[in-house]
Parts: C-alpha cells; structure tokens; sequence
C-alpha cells in the first residue's frame, strides 16, 4: 500500500462526532513519520481543517541550501490548494522555511492565504489565514479539503 493510499484510508475510517476541534494522527511508514490534523469536522469524503501538520522522521536539521532547495520543490509540488505557494523567505537561523499562497484569495474586504512553515528536512505545518484590507489582523480560518486532497498533500509534504 503507498503511502497516500494509508492516508485515505486511515482518514476514511476516522469519523470524529460532536463539536470539533478534533485531532487525529496518522502514522506512516519510517521511524517517526506522521500526519496530524486538527479540524472542526470531518465526513466520509472530506475534513475541515484548521491545521495540517506532516513529518518525515526525527529532527534532521539541513543546511541553507537544502532548505531553499526544499522550500522550492514543496511549492512545486503542492498543487491541491486553492491558491499555489510561493516561496516567502528562508530563516537559515531557525531552520525555517515560510511558503504562503502567491496570489491570495478576496473575499469581500478579507484576504484569505494559505501559510506552510517547513523546517529543517523533517517537518511542516499548513494553516489557511484572513486578514482584512487594509492589512489588519489575522485570525486562522477552517479551509475544507476531500480525503483525496488531504492524502495527495500529505505525501507531497513527506517525499524526500
């Protein structure tokens, strides 16, 4: 079984009741690797997440250019969101990389962003965001994804 296939059928299975938030983690393959979902709700064909987190093993920390070179091929490879990641910034110091979506999504006077932090070799962490027009405050916001989606982006964030 690939490792995409695990995750659609783990999330398939997982039918949290009652009022959310609910978490959930999935355990993959290698020593350490997993995905972990916090959402409001989830269904038999999709969850509304309010957070995506997916890592690969134990803490391996990498250098600047592993990072960038990291950071650049998630953006390119994650293709299931609303909104394509654009590489914001490299902190080599912290061993981050900040991702958001390119061209954010208007709503009214709300801009609405998707945000990945990826550190080091081992993990990340997707949250979707709105803040207001002029810039004002942002408050993290539920974006709904299909089990197919939520699998193919967790894989696309766990490949080496």
């Amino acid at each position: 079984m690939t490792r995409d296939e695990k995750i659609l059928e783990a999330l398939t299975a997982w039918q949290p009741q009652g009022d959310g938030p609910h978490s959930h983690s999935i355990t993959l393959d290698a020593p350490g690797a997993a995905v972990g979902l916090t959402a409001d709700r989830a269904d038999v064909l999709s969850c509304e997440l309010r957070e995506l987190t997916a890592t690969t093993g134990p803490s391996r920390p990498c250098t600047p250019a592993e990072l960038t070179e990291r950071a650049v091929t998630t953006a390119s490879r994650v293709t299931g969101l609303l909104e394509p990641l654009k590489v914001y910034e490299v902190d080599a110091t912290a061993g981050q990389a900040l991702l958001r979506s390119a061209t954010p999504t208007q709503r009214g006077d709300r801009l609405f962003y998707y945000e990945l932090i990826l550190t080091g070799h081992h993990a990340a962490n997707l949250k979707r965001y709105s803040s207001g027009k002029p810039k004002t405050s942002r408050e993290n916001v539920p974006y709904v994804l299909t089990h197919e989606t939520i699998a193919k982006l967790a894989d696309d964030l766990t490949r080496d």
